[in-house]
């Protein structure tokens, strides 16, 4: 399955407005269980998941952007997402700056070696400047979609 499969409108989520780290992740798990792939489980546990992961070390790559991510058991496909905040958030970044971008994959543990890929794919798309400025001034989940697979080439 590769990310245009795996990345749904239905998590996506444009203009956010939160103010902390917790309401982000938060925020992402609810949009996360959107996803069929997620029927088995909790917006809790997929929460509980994120925030296990954040604990290691931040996904917040600086220059705006973060990779949250967290591996599920009992799940066989990826989901991915995408949110933004246009006043950004302070997720912990490496440069100290806000976040506006954040990208978030949710792993099958059984297929948790493929995982690199997609996060390979999804840091090729988000070391573009124009694609985050695009992405960032669209408001349709739909577009955010395309705009995102246009330059991941998925």
């Amino acid at each position: 399955m590769s990310i245009s499969e795996s990345l749904s409108e239905v998590c996506i989520a444009t203009g956010c407005h939160v103010k902390n780290k917790e309401e982000v992740l938060k925020n992402i798990a609810s949009l996360a269980i959107n996803n069929s792939a997620l029927k088995n489980i909790s917006e809790d546990q997929i929460f509980q998941y994120l925030s296990d992961r954040e604990k290691l070390g931040s996904t917040a790559l600086g220059e705006r952007i973060a990779i949250p991510h967290c591996v599920v058991d009992g799940i066989s496909d990826f989901v991915v997402g995408i949110m933004t905040i246009p006043e950004g958030v302070d997720f912990n970044s490496l440069d100290g700056n806000p976040t506006n971008l954040l990208v978030f994959i949710v792993t099958p543990y059984r297929r948790k070696n493929q995982h690199v890929r997609y996060l390979a794919n999804v840091s090729s798309v988000l070391m573009n400047p124009v694609a985050i400025s695009e992405i960032l001034a669209e408001k349709n989940p739909m577009a955010v979609k395309e705009l995102f697979l246009k330059y991941g080439n998925s």
